[in-house]
């Protein structure tokens, strides 16, 4: 009964987890001056990837994709363009540290800044979901992004 949902839980779910690590890790991690300093962008990087996979799957059908990208005021599209920005940033992010060893703190930054910028987003998002009464309240958006952050500590936890 439910199963219609549960690609939009895996979306919440991973890709939160993932801005939210990479939120955390830009204000209070540690530089990565560990010997595999390239684990934790990859790990936030295959997390996004998940959660986008569920996007697609809530979708349904490959031009409901193209149409939601299509209408930049839906929620929908300002979170694939959120989650394709913070992509962009993590993957650049992958390479300096894969070939340099150590990652570059600016661009660590960029990527707290997007991360948030994702959160909100998608707190919106569900915010202004009109079907469901329970979200329209004025703890929805902070609620979004402190589920984000907890998790994002606890897979910081995980990789320190």
């Amino acid at each position: 009964m439910i199963v219609h949902v549960l690609p939009l839980l895996a979306f919440t779910t991973f890709a939160g987890l993932a801005a939210g690590a990479y939120a955390v890790d830009s204000v209070c991690g540690n530089g990565r001056e560990v010997k595999v300093s390239w684990l934790f962008p990859l790990v936030c990087m295959i997390l996004l990837c998940i959660g986008l996979c569920g996007t697609l799957a809530h979708l349904g059908q490959p031009l409901r994709f193209m149409n939601g990208m299509a209408n930049p005021a839906s929620g929908i599209s300002q979170e694939s363009y959120w989650a394709i920005a913070l992509g962009m940033v993590i993957v650049v992010e992958l390479v300096i540290s894969w070939r340099g060893g150590k990652s570059v703190r600016a661009v660590r930054w960029l990527g707290g800044v997007v991360a948030m910028g994702f959160m909100v987003v998608t707190g919106l998002a569900y915010f202004d979901c009109l079907g469901m009464v329970a979200w329209r309240g004025a703890a929805t958006l902070p609620l979004f992004i402190l589920g984000d952050v907890a998790l994002g500590v606890g897979l910081c936890a995980v990789l320190t």
